[in-house]
């Protein structure tokens, strides 16, 4: 619909923007653009520490269904861990 409301919410010059539907309190958008960044913050955190062996790297052609895949390194799982 063209008239239907959304909150924004931004830190200029710091790559941070979100939307959402509706009208939203600052401390609503502040509390889920927070929770996101904590989010962000985990996975990066995961990937820093992450061993170089345990990536899988592959190479395969087409853009919307991966034909003729080339393992080029296969990816140690980690104890506990798993490959998405």
């Amino acid at each position: 619909m063209p008239n239907e409301r959304f909150t924004r919410i931004y830190l200029k010059g710091r790559g941070c923007s979100l939307a959402d539907y509706g009208r939203r309190t600052p401390s609503e958008m502040i509390g889920q653009v927070r929770d996101m960044a904590r989010s962000d913050l985990k996975r990066s955190q995961e990937i820093l520490a992450a061993a170089d062996d345990e990536f899988r790297v592959e190479t395969y052609t087409g853009v919307h269904v991966r034909r003729n895949v080339e393992i080029l390194q296969a990816g140690a799982a980690r104890e506990g861990g798993h490959h998405d």
